[in-house]
């Protein structure tokens, strides 16, 4: 699945004509040479890398900051 803003308020201006990918939708997707996992918990839509480092909001007790 993917999204794309095509008509963003102005604060989002610049994503305009950009798409945005569900990792958990694809067979696989990259950032570089680095392949990306779905962002933990269930809210979020976003990914993760094994590059990143510290923690990663989406887990359980991570709700509140």
């Amino acid at each position: 699945m993917s999204q794309t803003a095509r008509d963003p308020t102005a604060d989002f201006s610049p994503l305009a004509g950009y798409f945005a990918f569900y990792a958990t939708s694809m067979d696989a997707c990259f950032v570089g040479e680095h392949q990306v996992v779905p962002q933990p918990g269930n809210f979020y839509g976003g990914w993760v890398t094994d590059n990143l480092r510290g923690q990663i909001k989406g887990a359980p007790g991570t709700e509140q900051w």
